[in-house]
């Protein structure tokens, strides 16, 4: 199921809040623990980091490149993204798997 597309920012953001703050009727949206999510780069690199906390370094996460795909499943931390790209300009379509 289809969640909706973000802007990613240069800093490192919650995946989660973006997702309710940018995508129409998804303003109480939650990552739900036990399910599968699809990131896809649509432009630009993202950098993830799943943590308890805001990361701190630059160095923290893995990288997902333009046009690849990364799967997310929920734990006890939150999904933190950033724009890894020279123009700041970073585009994730999350969906559900299941």
């Amino acid at each position: 199921m289809y969640i909706g597309k973000v802007q990613v920012p240069a800093d490192w953001s919650s995946l989660e809040s973006l997702i309710k703050a940018q995508v129409d009727g998804q303003s109480s949206f939650a990552f739900t623990s036990g399910k599968t999510y699809s990131l896809q780069t649509e432009e630009g690199t993202l950098r993830t980091c799943d943590a308890s906390s805001t990361p701190s370094l630059d160095v923290d996460g893995e990288y997902i490149v333009e046009k690849q795909q990364g799967i997310y499943e929920p734990d006890a931390g939150t999904l933190y993204v950033r724009s890894n790209t020279k123009n700041g300009v970073c585009l994730v379509s999350v969906s559900e798997l299941g």
